[in-house]
């Protein structure tokens, strides 16, 4: 049984497992990312047969999406950064990511409720970039100097 669910922006997650497109094959993965780069994350399902592109086709009232690119000095990709995102002036911790991926997927994409969140990076050798006051929908790109 495969199930997908949605955040309610209020601690809660709800069963959204309608939403997928009917497919009769066995899923057996998923990944999110911005596809299509809106600034949304679109969810690719793996499945024995044939795999499916989902794209969010908008983002939703009262919520979007902070989409952050890392770039280490010397190197130029950010695999090892930590990437935190909190409520605005507080640190109350809305998510984290680190880059772990390969060279060019230098980016962590965080759903965000309206109104606008502090980043935080911590690169592997210590350096901490704060960003302050950013908007949902946005793309922003930190370097280490």
């Amino acid at each position: 049984m495969n199930f997908l669910y949605s955040y309610n922006l209020d601690v809660r997650f709800s069963v959204a497992s309608g939403q997928l497109p009917a497919a009769p094959d066995f899923r057996t993965a998923c990944a999110w990312g911005d596809y299509d780069g809106d600034g949304d994350l679109d969810l690719y399902v793996v499945n024995y047969g044939r795999n499916v592109l989902c794209q969010n086709p908008k983002k939703s009232e009262g919520s979007g999406f902070v989409k952050v690119k890392v770039y280490a000095a010397g190197r130029g990709d950010g695999i090892g950064a930590k990437v935190r995102i909190y409520e605005a002036g507080t640190r109350n911790l809305l998510g984290y990511r680190e880059i772990r991926s390969r060279p060019g997927a230098l980016e962590a994409v965080f759903g965000v409720p309206s109104g606008t969140v502090d980043v935080e990076v911590t690169f592997q050798s210590t350096v901490v970039i704060e960003r302050e006051g950013i908007a949902p929908g946005t793309t922003i790109e930190v370097r280490e100097e």
